[in-house]
């Protein structure tokens, strides 16, 4: 998927540009992605797949400010998924961490990505209940059917 497809443009270092439909104002999304290694050495293109993967995870909420992404690798010879990726996400008062293990970094990544949008679902999920209570099921069924004649049982 490209960037005309989203509606979000990359400015570079992690910073992604909106454009709302309604105004056709050109708004800077602020996303801050610092991407950290130990003795894992990253490469361009990892470091722009990182940039490009998790700068998408800020659509599904709003309120992401800032993001780390960390790799290291498992040094145990009976592991065969070395390479780890960590992300964790920071936002309004929110700390969602999704970590994923594979043998490519770049598998890594796209585990770790996964895991953060079923996260960040969950939580846009419990927010949004959280402010929009359900109806109770009593004024639910307390409506009146108008097929219901309650005057042909008299």
């Amino acid at each position: 998927m490209s960037h005309f497809d989203t509606g979000r443009y990359p400015t570079g270092a992690g910073r992604f540009a909106s454009i709302h439909r309604s105004s056709d104002v050109l708004e800077e999304v602020v996303l801050q992605i610092a991407i950290r290694h130990g003795k894992v050495e990253v490469s361009p293109t990892l470091r722009a797949a990182v940039l490009e993967k998790v700068g998408r995870v800020g659509r599904f909420y709003d309120g992401i400010e800032r993001a780390e992404v960390r790799f290291a690798e498992e040094h145990n010879p009976r592991i065969s998924a070395k390479e780890v990726c960590e992300v964790t996400v920071h936002g309004h008062g929110h700390v969602v961490r999704a970590r994923a293990a594979a043998t490519d970094a770049f598998a890594a990544v796209d585990e770790v990505v996964d895991k953060l949008e079923i996260q960040i679902t969950k939580l846009k999920g419990k927010l949004i209940g959280r402010s929009h209570p359900r109806r109770p099921m009593a004024l639910a069924t307390t409506a009146i059917d108008p097929d219901i004649d309650s005057d042909a049982d008299l």
